[in-house]
């Protein structure tokens, strides 16, 4: 097997810096079983573009995250596990998600949080601080979301998609708080 890191023009990386991880080798499969459009963009010329993103150092593969989980705000890249992790260890919020969400002024990152009645009042304030401070952005926008918009797999793993999605569609609930950044 052999790997590249490529920055967002195919173009190799030196080591330290992130890029998305492509792979090749015999292990590797041709593509996906009828579906053209998705093998060709994932499958090509130079190899298996995993859409993980990663870094080589001293010889070793370190997997820093997913590309379609990168949030670019004002041309920084921030991880989306990051934001979470920050929240969860900060605040004490297990069940919290962060997205990015298009908007006229470029991407803003939103954070989610699970709300079962058991939040402080000052809940969104603490993330504001706690995201500051770990990562140096601001959330333009904190929602709790009730339990059933707070949307997971069977295995328990947060659909980081599916309540982005339901968040610009406007799918959530009524009776979530939201509170946009001031300014």
């Amino acid at each position: 097997m052999e790997l590249d890191i490529q920055d967002g023009d195919g173009a190799p990386v030196p080591d330290g810096e992130e890029g998305e991880i492509i792979v090749r080798g015999p292990s590797v499969c041709g593509g996906y079983l009828n579906n053209a459009d998705e093998t060709s963009r994932t499958f090509r010329a130079d190899g298996l573009h995993t859409g993980d993103r990663g870094f080589m150092l001293d010889g070793e593969l370190y997997v820093s995250g997913r590309s379609k989980d990168v949030i670019i705000l004002n041309g920084k890249n921030v991880h989306a596990h990051d934001v979470e992790w920050a929240v969860a260890t900060a605040v004490g919020v297990d069940a919290v998600v962060a997205f990015g969400c298009p908007s006229e002024a470029g991407e803003q990152l939103v954070v989610g949080v699970e709300d079962r009645g058991q939040l402080p009042d000052d809940v969104e304030a603490r993330i504001r601080s706690a995201v500051r401070s770990y990562l140096d952005v601001l959330p333009d926008t904190v929602v709790r979301l009730p339990a059933k918009d707070f949307l997971r797999t069977t295995s328990g793993k947060v659909q980081r998609t599916a309540i982005r999605r339901n968040f610009i569609d406007g799918a959530r609930s009524p009776g979530a708080r939201t509170e946009a950044a001031a300014g």
